[in-house]
């Protein structure tokens, strides 16, 4: 069950920050892609209890796939996007690290409008938790 998930966690996350930070040229995308997938898969399995361990890992990473000003980001915006949306569905605290992410929503609307309903999404769930 989901004891056993949360159990290897750390097995499972420890090699996608490696993953990311060494993809480089064409298959940067792609991998950085596969890394946002894994991790929302992860934190959709193990829910509520335990998605902040996973803060330090994801947070840097949903800042470079959620931030129009990054060029790569227009590969991994929707994969990003989707991994916010699952931790913000399976988060219980307003932490700096969302604080952080927040701003983000407002170039990515306003580049185009095609994350709009995501995006509603989110300032949906921040105001849930009370930021």
């Amino acid at each position: 069950g989901g004891d056993g998930i949360r159990s290897c966690v750390e097995s499972v996350v420890s090699p996608l920050g490696q993953i990311w930070q060494s993809a480089e040229g064409a298959e940067v995308c792609l991998l950085r892609k596969r890394v946002l997938n894994v991790l929302n898969l992860v934190v959709t399995a193990i829910g509520c209890e335990n998605t902040s361990q996973l803060d330090p890992l994801v947070m840097p990473m949903l800042a470079v796939a959620t931030n129009p000003q990054v060029a790569a980001s227009d590969y991994v915006m929707e994969d990003g996007l989707e991994l916010w949306s699952t931790i913000m569905a399976n988060t219980t605290a307003y932490t700096a690290d969302l604080h952080n992410l927040f701003p983000n929503i407002h170039p990515i609307l306003a580049r185009d409008l095609e994350f709009l309903q995501v995006c509603m999404g989110l300032v949906e769930s921040y105001v849930v938790l009370g930021a």
